[in-house]
């Protein structure tokens, strides 16, 4: 419960669409029909993967990265020809 989490940029549902091999993978819930292939909803398998190993709170900050060109690479949208980003885990005692 102490744990707090930010699930920050990602490739999002709009623009994740994924093979049943993918889907397979994941929960239901997170597969997203539509027309077409279906779509990977990738923040709300980290979400609930942060709800059941009991995270006190989280946060999603909502950003596409395939979306967003004018700020984040993506790998998928770029076909391969990106730079690279980093992640962020931080630990601090807050007793």
């Amino acid at each position: 419960r102490d744990i707090q989490a930010v699930v920050g940029p990602c490739i999002r549902s709009c623009c994740y669409t994924v093979g049943p091999e993918v889907c397979a993978r994941f929960d239901p819930r997170c597969v997203l029909a539509g027309e077409g292939q279906p779509r990977l909803d990738l923040a709300g398998a980290i979400a609930m993967d942060l709800e059941r190993a009991g995270a006190g709170g989280w946060h999603d900050v909502e950003r596409c990265t395939s979306c967003d060109a004018d700020w984040f690479y993506s790998h998928r949208r770029d076909r391969g020809v990106t730079g690279r980003q980093w992640g962020l885990v931080a630990m601090r005692d807050v007793a």
